[in-house]
């Protein structure tokens, strides 16, 4: 299915992304919005790419990303979908992670607990590079 602007005839790049995005990661509307920190209403309008009275509804920039970023879009890709420069309209735009907390943490409770302990050394290496790493013990597979 293919969005249409505030006119209804035109496509709404920026509204098939993100839906597109909610889709893939199961999320509500409802979700979605409060992850944006928006209303439900309001993730309707940069859906749709208008009101519900039928009036356009241009999101600004910083409303993009942080839609895109609530889905787990990339912000660069909404930016350029809703007709926005990146380069020019958000600068300073740092890259999103793909993968969120409970999905890593989904991931680290598969490994040993000694790969745990690898990744959180490595975490907190990343977090405070001027500490003293921690001595380990080896992993299975350095042995």
């Amino acid at each position: 299915m293919t969005t249409t602007d505030a006119s209804g005839s035109e496509p709404y790049p920026l509204g098939d992304l993100l839906i597109a995005a909610r889709k893939r990661r199961h999320l509500s509307i409802a979700g979605s919005a409060e992850r944006a920190g928006v209303s439900k209403g309001q993730w309707h309008n940069i859906e749709r790419g208008r009101r519900s009275d039928g009036r356009p509804y241009h999101p600004a920039p910083h409303m993009v990303v942080k839609a895109a970023r609530a889905v787990h879009a990339d912000p660069r890709e909404a930016l350029e979908a809703a007709g926005y420069d990146p380069a020019i309209d958000a600068p300073d735009l740092e890259p999103t992670a793909s993968i969120t907390g409970p999905e890593i943490a989904a991931k680290v409770a598969r490994l040993t607990p000694a790969q745990q302990a690898a990744v959180l050394a490595t975490i907190d290496a990343m977090l405070d590079p001027d500490r003293e790493p921690p001595k380990r013990e080896p992993l299975d597979a350095d042995q």
